[in-house]
């Protein structure tokens, strides 16, 4: 059975809007791309298939570029839709947002490793979101504010195992979500876009 990590993506144009106080569109979009493209690097050197699920043609002709399967969000779906898609693939599957700017192949490696023991994962937001989730067949998301606990209650009967990792703990949200990411180590990278 194959490991899918899926990755919600919107359009990287309208991406990152709580960022436009020091970042133009432009910058936000590349800043966007590059921490999906991240990502999927990290996916594959972690041994997972890598999908996007997105509503933005943009978004699939790039994942196209880089030979990754492309899901169809429903319309109207978002992130709940989004994530249903990737976990009705018949595969392992894990959701991960596209906005980790410091997640590494080894912290998805871990992830992988619960989820070929037969394990639900998940992974906590610093705000009470929802990072990372991962298991088998379908699942009923409840993306939003305090989800982490909506989506444990969720996986209660499947004994999930919680992952705390900077990598896939830190996210792009805010402008100081940016500063504290580039002022670490695997996070210098992003010292550009604070230029």
């Amino acid at each position: 059975m194959r490991t899918v990590l899926g990755i919600p993506l919107k359009g990287f144009d309208t991406a990152k809007g709580r960022l436009s106080g020091r970042l133009s569109g432009d910058r936000r979009a590349s800043l966007a791309r590059a921490t999906a493209e991240r990502l999927l690097a990290a996916g594959r050197d972690a041994g997972f298939t890598v999908a996007i699920a997105t509503p933005s043609e943009a978004v699939r002709r790039w994942a196209r570029r880089h030979g990754v399967d492309v899901l169809t969000e429903p319309p109207g779906g978002g992130l709940d839709g989004a994530a249903a898609a990737i976990a009705d693939s018949g595969n392992l599957w894990c959701v991960v947002h596209g906005d980790l700017p410091l997640v590494s192949a080894n912290d998805l490696a871990l992830v992988r490793h619960h989820l070929l023991a037969g394990r639900s994962v998940i992974a906590p937001s610093r705000d009470g979101g929802t990072n990372a989730l991962g298991g088998s067949g379908a699942m009923q998301f409840s993306y939003g504010p305090g989800s982490f606990v909506r989506h444990l209650a969720a996986l209660a009967a499947r004994s999930p195992v919680v992952i705390v990792t900077a990598g896939l703990t830190i996210e792009l949200d805010t402008i100081g979500d940016l500063e504290a990411a580039a002022g670490l180590p695997a996070g210098s990278w992003l010292g550009e876009y604070l230029r």
